[in-house]
């Protein structure tokens, strides 16, 4: 009773952990992103109005914070409209917030509306008051983008937090072990937005910059990571494989059991192969930074077919050489066996599952 109470605590912390992230995710895309659009969409009605540029100046604002003091750029701009025969006053540049760490951008900004030059407002004719120099978006909307990983993340987090399976007890001898992979297919995807909404917006902001070697650079990765992020995103709707073994632990010359069963739409599947896979990997340290080098040692072909009925349901029997290396998971050189299931669909990402067994030394 006492671990069930502990694993509904646990899980019950996941989920308001998850959902804090989720409703930063909202916020932040709310705040960035859909009010400033809903503000230049509305503009778009707004009358261009003559104006002349007051005072025109770059803000220096010093923050304070636990890492130290850093100073903000900001343009300070102010102009004065006539709309239907009334005088206003306004410094409103945009609708996005202007304030940044590097003062570059704030005095472009300042240069293009120099001080008593004669420019461009848009007035808002329901109230003359309301008015703005640059009514379109501007680059910073596009750091909005980043709450919609961050809300998919806590999102599916939470999904994951309330419809886990709860862990099992240690299988009795004979009974048979659920597989379950390691790395799912939705933390993939997840992982390869957040990675693609940093890149896109260091892209935008590099070539804002005007920094064209590392907006070529960052434009190059943003184009390979969509790429992995739209094949991930395209494996979400292969069939899934259910599969189970006899034993976790088997010693070389000895064998198992596996069986599987495909779920979801296993038609798509062309052919199934079952292997597996012995993977040296190889710590070290180069340049003081971590290094993994993997190397498939061993590959044992277990089942492969193309017959529908066999690709759906199957149990097969696997034999582990006698002279197997054994699996080790401490000190720099690993050993590590896997189970690999590939299905092949024609003209869209293969399935490809991989689980984890130890060959031991006999008892």
């Amino acid at each position: 009773m006492q671990d069930t109470n502990s694993s509904l605590s646990k899980r019950l912390r996941e989920f308001l952990a998850f959902l804090l992230l989720f409703a930063m995710g909202v916020l932040v895309f709310f705040l960035v992103v859909v009010l400033p659009a809903r503000k230049v969409s509305e503009a778009k009605g707004w009358t261009k109005t003559p104006c002349r540029i007051v005072s025109s100046e770059v803000d220096r604002v010093r923050k304070q914070s636990s890492s130290g003091s850093r100073e903000f750029y900001s343009p300070k701009i102010a102009y004065t409209y006539e709309f239907e025969g009334k005088t206003y006053s306004n410094s409103r540049y945009s609708f996005s917030a202007t304030g940044s760490t590097s003062p570059r951008k704030s005095y472009r900004i300042v240069d293009d509306y120099p001080e008593g030059s004669q420019q461009v407002c848009y007035v808002n004719p329901a109230s003359p008051s309301e008015a703005v120099l640059m009514r379109g978006h501007r680059a910073v909307t596009l750091f909005g983008l980043l709450g919609i990983p961050l809300a998919l993340f806590g999102l599916g987090g939470m999904a994951s937090s309330l419809f886990r399976r709860r862990q099992r007890p240690a299988p009795e001898a004979g009974a048979w072990v659920t597989l379950q992979p390691k790395q799912t297919r939705l933390k993939n995807f997840l992982v390869g937005c957040v990675i693609l909404a940093v890149l896109a917006c260091v892209t935008v902001i590099a070539g804002s910059e005007a920094v064209f070697f590392i907006t070529a650079v960052c434009l190059i990765l943003t184009v390979v990571v969509f790429v992995g992020v739209l094949h991930s995103f395209l494996s979400l709707f292969n069939p899934r494989i259910e599969a189970k073994v006899s034993t976790l632990t088997v010693p070389p010359g000895a064998s198992f059991k596996i069986a599987w069963q495909l779920q979801g739409k296993a038609d798509r599947i062309k052919r199934l192969s079952l292997t597996l896979e012995g993977t040296e990997e190889k710590h070290e340290v180069r340049n003081g930074k971590k290094r993994v080098d993997r190397e498939v040692f061993e590959t044992i072909q277990i089942a492969e077919t193309d017959v529908p009925a066999d690709m759906v349901r199957g149990e097969v029997e696997c034999w582990v050489p006698e002279e197997a290396r054994l699996s080790t998971t401490e000190g720099e050189v690993k050993v590590i066996w896997r189970l690999c299931f590939r299905g092949e669909i024609a003209m869209w990402p293969d399935v490809a599952e991989a689980h984890e067994v130890s060959v031991v030394a006999p008892e």
